[in-house]
């Protein structure tokens, strides 16, 4: 009984951790923002390569001046790729100014641009993409769990989002159509990681209505405790060694990924269950009501038991 307790007490402080993050990610994100890619927000992007060796972080001290903005620097091969946002007009030529600024030679390897409607355009669908994988996890948890359950599983599954959005936010890390992906994704793996653990507490409540609601939920966790362990633990090793070695292309993917994984497992053992105790629920939403006899029908004893 004491590791029982012990295990419901510390779900509750990990319940209450989780409520102050998530409260300090959307201040973050209503405060700084995410650092949107070009994907979004259009503009210049130009690979240039450099004769002399020099660091990003000098090289963005250099350039903005010249670009009247900060622009993102990022490694691309044996040069380097920049990113920003103003239009280019048509006498300006970047590598020839950057040279005169550095005093060595500077050649231009590629330049496109994204419009600013194409960079709006991704907005919208982003957005409607992200709103139909949450519809979609939303329909499918309302049918199969009783609403306490289901709403539990659907908050873990907001929490995970926002977080990974607060650590975008808090890092300044870019935000783009990859990282958008590796978001839906998580998404998929943090609710199936909840919904492991409200399936095994809903075949208890049917089982075991006489057991207090806390130890229900502590031998849900328990029972699949090591599962979602061994699960968690075999894609973070796969999703780290991308995010270690995989260069800076997948970096905000494999971060994602990784975060979301995290935080994902951190819900399904701590959130969603404990939320949908909080709710209310009780074994007997999930016992079968008894079927009222018809009239000059008899039913057995034993179906009102």
């Amino acid at each position: 009984m004491k590791n029982l307790k012990t295990l419901s007490f510390w779900r509750y402080c990990a319940l209450a951790l989780s409520t102050v993050m998530v409260l300090s990610a959307l201040v973050l994100l209503s405060w700084r923002g995410l650092a949107l890619g070009q994907d979004f927000t259009g503009g210049m992007v130009q690979d240039i390569t450099l004769s002399q060796p020099i660091k990003a972080e000098q090289l963005t001290q250099v350039l903005t001046p010249i670009l009247k903005e900060r622009p993102q620097v990022v490694k691309n091969g044996d040069g380097w790729r920049i990113s920003y946002q103003q239009d280019p007009s048509p006498d300006f030529a970047l590598a020839k100014v950057l040279s005169a600024k550095l005093g060595s030679p500077v050649t231009l390897v590629n330049s496109s641009f994204v419009g600013s409607q194409v960079g709006s355009g991704q907005v919208a669908q982003s957005a409607l993409a992200v709103a139909m994988a949450a519809l979609g996890i939303l329909a499918y948890l309302a049918v199969r769990f009783e609403w306490r359950l289901a709403t539990g599983a659907i908050l873990a599954l907001l929490h995970d989002v926002v977080l990974v959005l607060g650590v975008f936010s808090l890092f300044g890390f870019e935000f783009d159509l990859t990282v958008l992906a590796a978001l839906l994704a998580v998404m998929g793996y943090s609710v199936n990681d909840s919904i492991v653990v409200a399936d095994r507490l809903r075949e208890t409540l049917g089982k075991r209505h006489k057991t207090p609601m806390p130890e229900l939920v502590d031998n849900a966790i328990r029972s699949t405790f090591s599962r979602t362990l061994v699960t968690s633990g075999t894609t973070l090793f796969t999703v780290g060694a991308i995010l270690l070695l995989g260069g800076e292309p997948l970096f905000g993917f494999a971060l994602t990924l990784f975060v979301g994984i995290v935080v994902g497992t951190w819900s399904s053992i701590f959130v969603a269950a404990t939320l949908g105790e909080l709710f209310g629920l009780k074994p007997e939403h999930y016992l079968k009501k008894p079927r009222e006899p018809k009239e000059g029908e008899h039913l057995p004893a034993a179906h009102f038991q």
